[in-house]
């Protein structure tokens, strides 16, 4: 069952296969930033974040 309140941005208006384009775009910067980020500071301790914050960009992607 879909919502009857729009809450973010109108579906489908810029392209047939994206619901959310503008979340969608700003969701592909957190993918790009956390594989940037692994590559620069892979040899750093703790650099498992940048994997999850390219997870959670994906995420956000497929579910927008």
């Amino acid at each position: 069952m879909s919502s009857t309140v729009i809450w973010c941005e109108s579906k489908y208006v810029y392209n047939n296969y994206i619901a959310e384009f503008w979340n969608s775009l700003s969701s592909l910067v957190l993918v790009m930033s956390g594989i940037i980020g692994y590559i620069k500071f892979r040899h750093l301790k703790g650099s498992i974040v940048y994997p999850i914050i390219s997870i959670v960009g994906g995420g956000s992607i497929f579910f927008s």
